[in-house]
């Protein structure tokens, strides 16, 4: 009788294994082939009208800011250009004196798209933001290089665009 019931538990145990070794051999077949790299997911597009604002940028002494610079941005694939030529004006305050300036045109360069990471210089690469698209508003930090008449400053803080 101990024969016949290790006969029957040894059959059990067999067939048990013949189903699991099925099962993972098809497991196995099924999927991508060979380790191949699925491609990354295409970039957000960023393409059309924007206003672009700078605040708190400040740096050497100097605090400032600009009114909102309406920009048109041109995407291919992950990269990107704009540009605009509406009125807007850089205020900067100096040992408690304000100073304006009003331009007309406003280039965007060097325009980078990673993820939901965007990069762009603003006309030159001595400005340079980098921020984080979320939804219709791309924000994030700025820096700029410029030459103040008296000496090279650079000036640190946030933008924002928005659609």
């Amino acid at each position: 009788m101990a024969a016949a019931a290790l006969r029957r538990d040894t059959r059990h145990w067999r067939l048990a294994l013949v189903a699991w070794l099925t099962v993972g051999v098809a497991a196995c077949g099924s999927g991508s082939s060979g380790g191949t790299t699925p491609p990354p997911p295409a970039p957000a597009d960023i393409s059309g009208a924007w206003n672009l604002t700078f605040t708190n940028m400040a740096g050497g002494g100097l605090s400032c800011n600009t009114s909102a610079i309406a920009i048109t941005i041109v995407q291919s694939s992950a990269t990107f250009t704009g540009s605009g030529e509406t009125p807007w004006t850089l205020s900067c305050v100096s040992g408690g004196t304000t100073q304006s300036s009003t331009d007309t045109a406003a280039t965007i360069t060097n325009g980078t798209i990673n993820g939901n990471t965007v990069r762009f210089s603003l006309a030159t690469s001595a400005s340079n933001q980098t921020g984080t698209l979320t939804g219709n508003t791309i924000a994030g930090t700025a820096s700029w290089t410029v030459n103040v008449g008296t000496g090279v400053v650079t000036l640190g803080g946030q933008f924002s665009m928005t659609r």
